[in-house]
């Protein structure tokens, strides 16, 4: 499964991200600067990633 991360604000899908990020450390979008959180990126990633999982095994057992 392929996961796309892209930019709330203005979809690019580039960002400045620390080299040992944590859950604090900031992520900055390289075309528009907007800040988020590392960590709440990851959920966010791991939220979308259940979503789709629950979707297609619901499908798988129709």
């Amino acid at each position: 499964m392929k996961v796309s991360i892209k930019c709330k604000k203005c979809g690019s899908d580039q960002f400045e991200i620390p080299a040992r990020p944590n859950d604090s450390s900031k992520v900055t979008c390289g075309k528009c600067g907007a800040v988020e959180t590392y960590g709440k990126i990851i959920k966010a990633v791991g939220d979308k990633v259940t979503e789709d999982l629950k979707r297609k095994l619901g499908k798988m057992f129709k």
